[in-house]
C-alpha cells in the first residue's frame, strides 16, 4: 500500500492534472510540474530512494521467496536501445543475482507491477561488459552518454543475447538506496555491481567469462528472449497496452490544460467524461 501511494498520490503531475480537470486552483509549483520543468528537490529524491528500495524488496521475495537471498539486488534503468527509453529516470528493471543465476524483472509504473522477467543461469554468461553509451535521439539532437552494464549471455548455443542497464542515481547496500549525487559515486555504483558478478561467476565456476570496464559500448542489437510473467502478474498484453494508453491520453489531455494556466476554472462534460473514463479503467 506504501507503494500504491508513493506511486499514485505523491506524483505532482497527476495530482496537478486532477485538479485542472477539477476546477480547483493549481499553485505555480504544479503548474510548472505540468511543464515539465521542476527538478525534484531532496525531499522526492528520498521518496523516490524509498520506493525503489519497497520495489526491489517486494522483486526479491516474489521471484525468489524467503528461501532464498540473494547476493545483490539493484534497482536500474533498462538501457537496451530497443526496449529502453533515453528519457527514463525512475527505475524500471530490477536486478537480482544470486549463486547460480540473475534474474531481470521488467516494472511497469502505470500498473505498479512485475509484468515480466527473465532468469538467467550465471553458466550462460559469456562476457560483461561497463562503458559509457549514447542513445541518439532523432529529430532532437543526441542523447547525453551514460555509464552502461551490459551482460551478455547465450541462449540455446546461441549468441546474441543480452541485457542492458543503466543507473537511476541510486546505490543500493544492505537493503538500502541512497541517492547518488557525484558522478564518481555513480561509477563506483555501477562498478560495484560487476565487481559482484566477478565474484558469484567464480564461485559457480564460470571462469572463463571476459569482464570488459571503460571505454564506449559498441551500438548494436539484441535478440529478443521468451519472458515470463509472475503469478498473479497480468498475462493479457492488451491490459497492460489499455491502462497505458489511459494515461497517456490523461497526460495528453493534462498537457493542453497546461497552456490555459489559473484562468482554466470548470471543465466541460467531454473533459469529465476522459477523466471520469481514465479513473474507471485505471480501477480495472
Amino acid at each position: 500500500m506504501t507503494s500504491y501511494y508513493l506511486a499514485r498520490f505523491k506524483d505532482s503531475y497527476r495530482q496537478a492534472t486532477i485538479d485542472l480537470m477539477l476546477g480547483n486552483q493549481v499553485s505555480s509549483e504544479l503548474l510548472t510540474a505540468l511543464g515539465g520543468q521542476a527538478a525534484p528537490d531532496e525531499n522526492d529524491a528520498s521518496e523516490n530512494a524509498e520506493h525503489a528500495k519497497m520495489l526491489v524488496e517486494d522483486c526479491r521475495r516474489l521471484l525468489l521467496g524467503s528461501a532464498q537471498y540473494p547476493v545483490g539486488t539493484w534497482g536500474l534503468i533498462d538501457a537496451d536501445p530497443s526496449s529502453g527509453n533515453a528519457n527514463e529516470t525512475e527505475v524500471d528493471s530490477i536486478l537480482l543475482l544470486t549463486d547460480d543465476c540473475y534474474i531481470v524483472a521488467e516494472y511497469d509504473s502505470h500498473l505498479d507491477k512485475i509484468v515480466r522477467f527473465e532468469k538467467v543461469y550465471l553458466s550462460l554468461v559469456r562476457l560483461i561488459e561497463l562503458g559509457m553509451h549514447q542513445q541518439p535521439k532523432i529529430f532532437q539532437g543526441s542523447a547525453p552518454a551514460h555509464l552502461c552494464l551490459r551482460i551478455n549471455y547465450i541462449v540455446d548455443e546461441q549468441e546474441g543475447y543480452f541485457r542492458m542497464f543503466r543507473s537511476a542515481n541510486l546505490r543500493f547496500f544492505n537493503n538500502v538506496a541512497y541517492v547518488i549525487k557525484m558522478q564518481e559515486e555513480l561509477t563506483e555504483s555501477m562498478t560495484s555491481i560487476v565487481d559482484m558478478f566477478r565474484i558469484a561467476l567464480d564461485n559457480a565456476g564460470n571462469t572463463d567469462v571476459r569482464i570488459v570496464t571503460g571505454g564506449v559500448l559498441q551500438r548494436r542489437k539484441s535478440k529478443v528472449p521468451n519472458l515470463d510473467v509472475p503469478r498473479g502478474m497480468p498475462r493479457n498484453r492488451s491490459e497492460s497496452q489499455l491502462v497505458q494508453l489511459s494515461s497517456k491520453a490523461l497526460s495528453n489531455v493534462a498537457g493542453q490544460f497546461s497552456k490555459l494556466g489559473q484562468s482554466f476554472k470548470k471543465p466541460s462534460s467531454y473533459h469529465l467524461n476522459i477523466f471520469k473514463y481514465t479513473f474507471l479503467i485505471e480501477l480495472w
